[in-house]
């Protein structure tokens, strides 16, 4: 006669009264290998093995949720980046710009330039004559002016600050009053 494991069905040799693989007692018939009791058993494992499957779909849900929202958050920081570079150059032309004459073409390229700008929401931060903000200007010296007379005013802009979408990229270099 045949043992056999009353949860699992495991054929046991005849020798063994408890099932090495799950440690229920075996039951000696050729028939079948699981009672009523058994089958309550096999109904809560069922149901805690649907539970945890349950909570793995949504937890893989969640995953590529946050997957797509941290590769957006790289390809936004990387952006970030290469604009900031690219201001360096738009700032170098302004500065020709001020200190001697452009060809007309040189021009026109630094138009362009301040285009790209705007079309992908970038904008100057103003600064002179405004309060000293702290959460988009970084003080690069002070100085005394009579012609004002509130302290922390800025009287003038060393390099341009920048924001997108409501957020800081470059914070603005600036000389306030004392």
């Amino acid at each position: 006669m045949k043992n056999y494991c009353k949860n699992c069905g495991l054929e046991l040799t005849d020798d063994v009264d408890v099932c090495p693989s799950c440690g229920y007692q075996v039951e000696t018939s050729e028939g079948e290998y699981f009672d009523d009791d058994v089958n309550i058993d096999n109904e809560k494992i069922i149901n805690e093995l649907n539970d945890k499957y349950l909570r793995l779909v949504a937890e893989f849900d969640n995953y590529k949720k946050r997957v797509v929202k941290e590769r957006a958050s790289l390809m936004e920081t990387c952006n970030d980046t290469m604009v900031l570079d690219l201001l360096e150059t738009i700032e170098n032309f302004e500065r020709a710009i001020k200190t001697e004459e452009i060809n007309p073409g040189i021009k026109a390229i630094y138009s362009n330039f301040l285009s790209f700008l705007d079309k992908h929401n970038i904008k100057v931060i103003e600064c002179i004559g405004k309060p000293f903000d702290v959460d988009t200007m970084e003080a690069v010296t002070s100085i005394e002016r009579k012609d004002i007379s509130t302290p922390n005013i800025v009287v003038d802009v060393i390099s341009n600050g920048y924001m997108k979408n409501n957020r800081v990229i470059k914070f603005a270099k600036v000389v306030v009053s004392k």
